[in-house]
């Protein structure tokens, strides 16, 4: 916006208007960029194929999928309470930080394929991890960051 055109709105209104703005160019980037989602993904979360999710709503989704029903206060998790009305518990009891997918989980991010791979030698570190990259994977567990790498193919570009 032209600064002539700035110096005309009153003071507290062009603070806001800036913060508005700023807030628009940070959701756009990143991890809060909108994208739209495969289908199958869109299936699993059950919901409609042409709606934009960001990689946070998505993680935020399979977190609640993953983990044994709590009392949730955070609006942004309450929002995915229905892919656990089960009360599925995915996290290993020994170390909390790997989770053993079900069958729904395991289909949906190919992770047989993905273990298979690992345990063959196949599969290498990405680019991303500077100090790693292209080294051999050895280790196939179900984390976070490897949650992260397994849905990245659900995001379509435009």
């Amino acid at each position: 916006m032209n600064s002539f055109f700035l110096s005309l709105l009153q003071p507290e209104t062009r603070g806001k208007k800036k913060r508005i703005i700023e807030k628009e160019v940070v959701d756009s980037t990143g991890f809060r960029r909108k994208w739209n989602i495969s289908i199958n993904l869109a299936k699993f979360l059950g919901v409609h194929p042409s709606l934009r999710l960001s990689r946070i709503d998505v993680t935020e989704a399979l977190v609640v999928y993953c983990h044994k029903r709590r009392p949730e206060n955070r609006p942004n998790m309450r929002r995915w309470s229905y892919l656990n009305k089960v009360n599925r518990n995915l996290e290993n009891p020994k170390n909390k930080r790997t989770i053993l997918p079900d069958q729904r989980l395991s289909s949906l991010l190919k992770y047989e394929q993905y273990k298979k791979k690992v345990e063959s030698g196949n599969q290498l570190f990405s680019s991303c991890n500077k100090k790693k990259a292209g080294q051999q994977l050895t280790d196939s567990s179900l984390k976070y960051s490897t949650i992260q790498v397994l849905i990245s193919k659900h995001f379509l570009k435009a």
